[in-house]
């Protein structure tokens, strides 16, 4: 809670404010001003975050000259709020041999911002993404072109990292397929969607066309994902067995990429060569690539959601040998050293992958 003139300002469960705005750091906003906000206070606290060039001119406006009055900082504060809301589903029984989870997100930018542009690296899942509204926009790291999403994207598996731009609003439900799912579910052998999406248009034909039809007009993103869920459900056209393969690559990404490859393919049940050429197949890539896309995925989450942990804390949590391996990984799979990335972070209200779980 932050109190100014004795009054209550701001709750911290009243906002989801992504950039940290809540809780410790508005404490922060203080100590700047010695208990008295200031326009000076204001702007030097948010210059290095995205919304300071408007954060200035709304502050300049309600400063007379006397320091910001309590209404005047939730003005300028509540300038900087955007909406974010993500719910995870579990998939109905019948598509948990393939499913991992189901979600929703809708975020909403702040009044006046057109769109923001977040960092988007890797990560271990192929998907199929469904746009409500208006499909985001992507582009390639180092490339300034961005490209408008159709409203469906089968994305296969990801080792490059891209720039997403989302337009005002974003409401979509996200597919999350278990290690080799969208293999079993479409049929499709995951090397060909290696590093691409593809619009699931040219895939499903007239069936994702009324899908699309029915999302634009629906209201509920929970009355959405239960359209989702039927769509997938009448992919399932007869009871899956479990293989140990499957299982050894459940297992694998549970631990985040740190079990070792020839354990995982002992667990398989299969040769060393059987194994790569069996993930060659059903995941896109080989099985090092793999483990080592789990262990990244876990550091940038990691930061995502808890920007206060070192560098150091991250790489031992995410099972890194030390923090070079990490950095190195950043590298490949980020275009960029972790501290680049933590600078970028900084300029966008977005965090696209806080939320995923595994």
């Amino acid at each position: 809670m932050l109190l100014i003139d004795g009054k209550e300002l701001i709750r911290e469960d009243n906002l989801d404010i992504d950039s940290r705005f809540a809780g410790a750091t508005l404490n922060r906003l203080l100590d700047l001003s010695n208990g008295q906000p200031t326009t000076k206070a204001i702007t030097t606290f948010m210059k290095p975050r995205w919304v300071h060039a408007r954060t200035l001119c709304i502050a300049r406006k309600h400063d007379r000259g006397q320091g910001l009055t309590s209404c005047a900082i939730s003005i300028i504060l509540k300038s900087a709020v955007f909406e974010l809301e993500s719910k995870i589903y579990i998939p109905p029984p019948a598509l948990q041999k393939y499913v991992l989870n189901l979600s929703t997100v809708n975020v909403v930018l702040p009044v006046g911002v057109k769109d923001a542009v977040t960092p988007y690296p890797p990560t271990p899942f192929q998907s199929l993404i469904f746009y409500c509204n208006n499909p985001i926009s992507m582009g390639r790291i180092g490339n300034g072109r961005f490209d408008k999403q159709p409203l469906t994207v089968l994305v296969g598996p990801q080792c490059s990292r891209v720039n997403v731009k989302v337009h005002h609003q974003l409401r979509a439900i996200r597919v999350d397929f278990l290690p080799g799912g969208m293999f079993h579910l479409l049929g499709i052998p995951m090397h060909e969607l290696f590093d691409q999406g593809i619009d699931a248009l040219d895939l499903f034909g007239a069936e994702m066309k009324d899908i699309n039809d029915q999302l634009q007009e629906c209201s509920d993103l929970e009355v959405g994902k239960n359209i989702v869920e039927k769509f997938l459900l009448g992919r399932v056209t007869s009871p899956r067995e479990i293989l140990p393969f499957d299982s050894a690559m459940r297992v694998l990404l549970n631990s985040n990429g740190t079990m070792a490859v020839e354990e995982t393919a002992a667990l398989s049940c299969l040769s060393l060569k059987q194994f790569e050429r069996k993930c060659k197949e059903r995941l896109g890539m080989n099985p090092k690539m793999y483990a080592r896309i789990l262990k990244f995925s876990k550091a940038y989450r990691l930061h995502e959601a808890s920007p206060h942990l070192s560098w150091i804390n991250i790489a031992y949590e995410a099972g890194y040998y030390d923090q070079m391996h990490m950095i190195r990984d950043f590298k490949v799979f980020a275009g960029v050293n972790p501290s680049v990335i933590e600078q970028q972070l900084l300029s966008t209200p977005l965090r696209m992958q806080r939320d995923l779980r595994f």
